[in-house]
């Protein structure tokens, strides 16, 4: 097993190949080329544009403050609004994820989540006897696409330096707390990179299931769709064990004890007549256990609907009993019946 994983380290990062010596290979300064042909943009991921300080380019509004998304192709075409609202999905992941370290400014630094779309991405020619890495972690010499196609290792390949250079250049999260997710529609992949901090919550396992939901959306022509879901399925991972989690436990086994309680003090109050005793100071402290616990505010409640129920009609009460029910059930799934809402900034999105 430890082999395996060193090999898969290995592969990812620097491929086992040598710097490449000839100058002409070297990092000329341009992010993309041009396809001569189709005019498209061929993406390289040296001065990949980072979203956090160049909104524009990855087709987010300045006033979007800080942006976690770089979609420079305009992949979510729809408009601006998606973009907008699944960036706002990445920030709510730094507010509602546990705080793991510090920045070099003293800011506390919960999982960071990143996302790059791109159309399409420069292919390397492995099979090529000089293969090396340039200065800039490129793979060299570039693949002729006219000659021949790139295997479906060769785009894996690809795919994994891209994503894994882009979190090494963006440096989001300051001790290995952030991820990447690269998505190429040319080849219609996607990778995550994952660091070693948010491993134990993103598994192969897991992300392999995550990325055949998003490309199933993706298949479909719901890429923006998918993307929420699948970031929304990220925050949810990375969220483990908070302690609102802890807190919200504490509390569900203290209502529990106190249930247990009450349905047992109630119970023999039925069966035994003395059942705290008739002496005074029992007296006063069954008078102190009912007041404090609410016993004789429940009691109070089930004297009232009874009275209620006997003076009012069958079909009032169910009417009322339904409304109620329906009350609950608007409770609990706002946020299907709502959805609109969660993309705003001001709502906290754990709810």
């Amino acid at each position: 097993m430890k082999i395996v994983i060193l090999i898969l380290v290995v592969v990812d990062y620097c491929l086992g190949l040598p710097d490449c010596t000839d100058s002409w290979l070297d990092f000329r300064g341009y992010t993309y080329t041009v396809d001569p042909v189709t005019k498209e943009k061929v993406w390289s991921h040296c001065k990949f544009p980072n979203p956090t300080a160049d909104l524009t380019r990855c087709g987010l509004p300045v006033s979007s403050g800080r942006g976690y998304i770089c979609d420079p192709d305009g992949l979510l075409a729809s408009s601006s609004t998606a973009t907008v609202q699944i960036n706002q999905q990445l920030i709510a992941i730094q507010q509602n994820t546990s705080t793991l370290c510090e920045s070099s400014e003293n800011q506390r630094q919960s999982y960071i989540v990143a996302v790059a779309l791109v159309d399409r991405i420069r292919m390397a020619d492995s099979r090529d006897a000089t293969s090396c890495i340039n200065d800039c972690n490129e793979l060299q010499p570039t693949l002729n696409t006219t000659s021949r196609a790139p295997t479906d290792q060769e785009i894996d390949t690809m795919m994994a330096n891209f994503a894994n250079s882009l979190r090494s250049s963006w440096k989001l999260g300051a001790c290995e707390n952030d991820v990447i997710v690269f998505y190429s529609k040319e080849y219609n992949r996607v990778y995550t990179s994952v660091g070693a901090k948010a491993t134990q919550y993103l598994s192969g396992s897991k992300l392999s299931s995550l990325h055949d939901t998003f490309l199933w959306y993706v298949n479909q022509g719901r890429i923006e769709e998918g993307l929420r879901l699948f970031v929304e399925e990220i925050r949810t991972n990375l969220r483990s064990l908070t302690p609102a989690h802890i807190i919200l436990i504490i509390n569900i086994v203290a209502v529990g004890l106190l249930v247990v309680f009450l349905v047992f003090f109630l119970h023999l109050s039925d069966v035994e007549l003395n059942v705290w005793g008739r002496e005074k100071q029992w007296f006063v402290m069954d008078v102190i256990v009912k007041l404090v616990t609410g016993v004789w505010v429940i009691q109070g409640l089930f004297y009232a609907i009874s009275h209620i129920l006997d003076k009012v009609s069958i079909w009032v009460a169910a009417i009322c009993t339904i409304a109620a029910a329906g009350c609950i059930a608007i409770y609990l799934t706002e946020d299907k019946i709502f959805p609109g809402r969660y993309f705003n900034d001001k709502v906290n999105f754990t709810g």
